[in-house]
Parts: C-alpha cells; sequence; structure tokens
C-alpha cells in the first residue's frame, strides 16, 4: 500500500509540465466555506451518534426536543500549482467530530493537455467516489436539501477513501461519456455500522481521524466482545487494495445515467485495536432527468453485502456476520422564484444471513421535504421535514421506532 502510494505521487507530480506558461498558472488564493447555523425540533429517541437508535441526526430522550447549534464550519480551499495540477482541501469543523478540525476530502487533480478529444485526469488523495447524485454542491456538499438520503449518508460516513483514480471523459454531439477506475486504501471498516446500527439520514461526513459511536447494544458485545465502542471509518488493516470502477453517460442536459462499482477488499478475519475487517460490495446505479430548467427528477438505488469473520466455537471473539443491504430513493425538485422546493422517498433495508448470530435485520423508508433559498451571495436558508419509520430486530426485542426531524439551516457563506 506504501508503495503504491509513492508510486502514485510520483507520477501526478512528474505529469505536471515544467514550463514557464505552467509556472504562471500559479494560483493559491481560491478560498471559500460557511458556517451552518442549526436549529432543530425531534421526537426522534436518543441519537445514533451518541449510540442510541434513531436514524437522525437530531433526537434525544425527551417526548420532544430542541437543538440549537453551528452544525458545520467548512473551508474549501483549491489552490492550482501548474495549469494541469491543482488541489482540493476540504477542512471541517463540527459539535459531532472527535478532533476540533480535521480534513474530510483532500486531493491533488491533474489533468492531461487538451490533445484530443478525449480528457483524461487523475486524483490522488482522500475522496468521496462518485456515488451522490445530490452532493452537487462544492466541498461534497447539498443543493437540494439540508439531509441526504439513506444511501448518500452512509456513503458520507463510511465510504471516503485514500487511493488513486484514472478518469476519461468525451463528448460526442450531444452525448456525453465519463470512465473511472481507481485503486484505493483505508477503508476496511466500511459496512460495521450497517451491520451494528443499520441505514441512517443526516448529514454528517466523516473526517480524517474520526469515529462514530456504535449502538448500545449488549449483544454485539456478546457476540464481538473485542469490538470497539467507536468505529473508524478510515483504517487500514490488511495491506489489501480495493477498487471502485463507475461510468457515466449523460445525454444533453435531459438525462443522465450513473453506475458505480465498489469493492474494498477488506480481509473478513483481519482485527486491530478494536476494528475489525469488514468485506464489503455494493453497486450503485442512478439517473437524473431534467426536462426543463425549473423541474428534475433523481433516483438512485444500491445493492450489496458485507462481511466479517469466521464462524469460530473455540475464538468468541469472531463471530460470523454476513448481511445484505439494499437502499433506494426518488427525488422530485421544482426551481421557483421563492427557492429550491424538493421532496424524497426512500426505502432501506439489511438482511442478516447467519442464524446464529443476534439478529439485526432492518426494514425502513423515509419521506424527506425541503425548501432551500439563496437570500444573498452570502446567505443560503432552508427548511426541512424529515419523518422515519424502521423495523430493527435487536435481540432480546424487537424495536419500532418512528423518528420525526423539523429543522432550519442558515449557511453564512464566504
Amino acid at each position: 500500500m506504501r508503495r503504491l502510494g509513492c508510486v502514485c505521487a510520483a507520477v501526478l507530480l512528474l505529469s505536471g509540465p515544467s514550463s514557464p506558461a505552467g509556472a504562471q498558472a500559479l494560483d493559491l488564493n481560491k478560498i471559500s466555506g460557511w458556517v451552518d447555523l442549526r436549529g432543530a425540533v425531534s421526537t426522534a429517541g436518543e441519537e445514533w451518534l451518541d449510540g442510541g437508535t434513531s436514524k437522525t441526526r437530531y433526537g434525544g430522550p425527551e417526548d420532544t426536543n430542541l437543538d440549537a447549534e453551528v452544525a458545520e464550519a467548512t473551508v474549501l480551499w483549491e489552490p492550482r500549482f501548474l495549469v494541469s495540477l491543482s488541489g482540493h482541501f476540504n477542512l471541517q469543523a463540527g459539535p459531532d467530530q472527535d478532533m476540533p478540525v480535521s480534513a474530510v476530502e483532500t486531493f491533488l487533480r491533474w489533468r492531461a493537455p487538451p490533445r484530443s478529444a478525449w480528457r483524461i485526469s487523475a486524483k490522488l488523495g482522500r475522496y468521496f467516489p462518485p456515488i451522490s447524485l445530490e452532493h452537487d454542491g462544492p466541498a461534497w456538499s447539498l443543493t437540494r436539501s439540508i439531509t441526504p438520503s439513506a444511501i448518500n449518508s452512509w456513503i458520507g460516513e463510511e465510504v471516503a477513501v485514500i487511493g488513486l483514480e484514472g478518469r476519461a471523459a468525451r463528448v460526442w454531439g450531444d452525448h456525453f461519456f465519463d470512465m473511472r477506475a481507481a485503486a484505493f486504501g483505508f477503508n476496511d471498516t466500511a459496512g460495521a455500522l450497517l451491520a451494528f446500527r443499520g441505514w441512517a439520514l443526516h448529514d454528517i461526513r466523516t473526517v480524517i481521524g474520526g469515529s462514530f459511536a456504535l449502538p448500545d447494544d449488549p449483544g454485539r458485545r456478546l457476540s464481538v466482545p473485542l469490538q470497539a465502542e467507536r468505529t473508524n471509518p478510515t483504517e487500514e488493516l490488511d495491506n489489501r487494495v480495493g477498487f471502485h470502477g463507475s461510468a457515466r453517460w449523460r445525454y444533453s442536459d435531459l438525462l443522465q445515467v450513473d453506475l458505480l462499482g465498489y469493492d474494498n477488499r477488506a480481509d473478513p478475519e483481519a482485527l486491530r485495536d478494536g476494528q475489525y475487517g469488514w468485506r464489503t460490495r455494493f453497486i450503485s446505479l442512478g439517473l437524473k432527468f431534467t426536462p426543463n430548467d425549473v423541474f428534475e427528477i433523481l433516483a438512485q438505488s444500491m445493492a450489496g453485502s458485507t462481511q466479517m469473520g469466521p464462524i469460530s466455537p473455540i475464538n468468541p471473539a469472531f463471530q460470523k456476520f454476513d448481511d445484505e443491504f439494499l437502499s433506494g430513493y426518488v427525488l422530485a425538485s421544482l426551481r421557483h422564484d421563492h427557492g429550491q422546493f424538493s421532496a424524497r422517498v426512500d426505502y432501506f433495508e439489511v438482511a442478516n444471513n447467519v442464524v446464529e448470530n443476534t439478529p439485526r435485520s432492518e426494514t425502513g423508508w423515509a419521506i424527506t421535504a425541503a425548501w432551500i433559498k439563496s437570500i444573498t451571495k452570502h446567505v443560503r436558508v432552508g427548511l426541512e421535514a424529515l419523518y422515519v419509520t424502521h423495523d430493527r430486530t435487536i435481540a432480546p426485542a424487537e424495536e419500532n421506532t418512528k423518528d420525526v426531524q423539523l429543522q432550519t439551516s442558515i449557511q453564512l457563506r464566504f
């Protein structure tokens, strides 16, 4: 894994032009960011961030819970070092992080000179694979709602990779093709939250060195006593390289279809410092339909599996986990002079295929309605209502929860 990183870095740096014209492209002043002031009213139970079983970002022990906080402070620096070499460095501070400030995405991007109809580029560093249709704002942010779908909430919490991605794109008349392939590491624990907690809907993004609390589940402690109480999404446990590949076809501005396959190739028997390897694979299919300038429909589905550990009657610290997961959503959005209105319906499930293990199967669905409006160049406001219901089997009882969350957001941008 270290050798791969050194080779990739050398390729990127040596590929940039060294001519005076390339040096004249230096631009280190492209800095932007925002502060997100958040208010929320929720009837959800204890937050999953605190080890609870609710599905939303905000909740608590009361019948009605009130929250007001600075939900996020983000700085995005996008320097250009050479004509073909630029950077993307996204720092974030927030109340739900382990450390005051850390990086979300940080990578170098190289673009080959345009000598043919093909556009060739590559990036090296930590980034989110090109899965989400919802996160089309700067610094992997949302533009249609405050909370993403269950699919992209999970991508944001567990599927940021450190690797090298190559891209080839071309336009043929009204058709645009974009193909990518990547080798990555430091994502061996992806799948732990899906197995132990299930799906959730929130706008929290994982940071380098960050971690998330696992549910307060006695069955988990009994079946996997060596598992730490928090899972670290950015972990390399086995020095095995994972892969993801994607293809995008877009017809004019009317229709876009995305397909992506992911396999972290983690060793399911790896264990270090309370962190297990989870062999996680999935396929994601996305569609975007934009018949005019004011209306659009997004649809996405994901199906995959995650496995951890062999079944071992000798060592109870290794209890087999073999889960299949599925989720999908449809989102409709309407742009108007008074703002952008969006509505989304989600479905999600996790199926546990090992009867000897503590049952953790889950099914659920959610409805989201949101309004987003830019008041000025530097002020954006949002209002969102979120309803989530799910059934999840956690020994010794089956839990049926209904989470309702109403939240407002005021973003001050610079």
